[in-house]
């Protein structure tokens, strides 16, 4: 296999299988997958039905009571996209021939791409972020304020937070499952957490979701990402859900790329486009606060 194509393959299937593992934010969505979409296009995302418990009073079930598990279809629009642009200067790519093994210059191929991985998984961050306008369950201070981190104050938003999403949509379903809540916040949030001592780390989990975790903290696991987002007054929106269960997204199957070298040139140059949509159908699934978090430290 020429290096061309090595790359090309690998980076197509690092794409697809370690997608998520990239994603921070994101880790509330479970990506689906989608052959032949384009910008504007809208897919179908299958969500598991939400089943519903009827009263019993006594005697034989009837069979036209009983409630099909089924999938719920969710129409995500396909509406954002990136393109990437990358190069192997002539060094990287004899690097890459001289490798020992096979397993060595898919390696280096990860390695030398992966940047552009991580640019395409942080704008599906972004646009999940961006879904805390569609949370039922809202957090704030007296009318509508936003509420200043304090070590008081965060213990009882996440307390919240957590009474909020078990109670779920008030008929029975719940959001919430233990061992697979998240907390997305900003690198300001997490930082007072930190110097407070609330965090407690676990190797385990920090190798499950590899990036953005920062720790445990009352029944969530901490993910930490930059693209929280704030409004015109600076006050930020964390996000609380359940992983792989709240946001609904469709994204290209395949991140092909393209390869060429200029002129009388030497090294490859690849380029590629991904599109992506998101959105949050359950509300009741997606819980947000409205902080005022400003990590500073007090000159000496």
């Amino acid at each position: 296999m020429s290096i061309d194509t090595l790359v090309k393959t690998t980076y197509n299937d690092t794409f697809r299988k370690e997608l998520w593992s990239d994603l921070k934010a994101g880790k509330l969505m479970d990506p689906e997958f989608k052959k032949d979409i384009s910008i504007g296009d809208e897919v179908n995302v299958q969500f598991h039905d939400l089943v519903t418990l009827i009263e019993y009073t006594g005697g034989d079930l009837n069979i036209e009571d009983v409630q099909a598990v089924g999938m719920s279809t969710v129409k995500v629009k396909i509406n954002k996209g990136k393109a990437v642009f990358f190069k192997l200067d002539e060094q990287k790519i004899r690097q890459i021939e001289k490798a020992k093994t096979n397993e060595e210059k898919i390696k280096l191929v990860k390695e030398y791409s992966e940047d552009a991985r991580e640019q395409f998984a942080r704008a599906i961050n972004e646009q999940v972020c961006k879904e805390y306008v569609r949370a039922a369950h809202r957090i704030t201070g007296k009318s509508d304020e936003a509420i200043k981190v304090t070590k008081a104050n965060i213990v009882n938003i996440f307390a919240k937070a957590k009474a909020m999403l078990k109670k779920g949509d008030g008929k029975g379903h719940t959001a919430w499952k233990d061992g697979e809540m998240l907390a997305i916040v900003s690198v300001d949030t997490e930082a007072f957490l930190s110097t407070q001592n609330l965090l407690q780390y676990s190797d385990i989990m920090a190798k499950h979701y590899k990036k953005g975790f920062a720790g445990d903290f009352m029944g969530f696991h901490v993910i930490v990402d930059d693209e929280v987002q704030r409004d015109v007054d600076g006050n930020e929106y964390p996000l609380f859900g359940r992983s792989k269960h709240t946001v609904a997204g469709g994204i290209q199957d395949e991140f092909k790329l393209d390869s060429g070298k200029k002129v009388g040139g030497f090294d490859t140059h690849y380029w590629g486009k991904g599109v992506f949509g998101v959105k949050a159908p359950l509300a009741y699934l997606l819980c947000t606060a409205k902080l005022k978090s400003e990590f500073t430290v007090d000159a000496a």
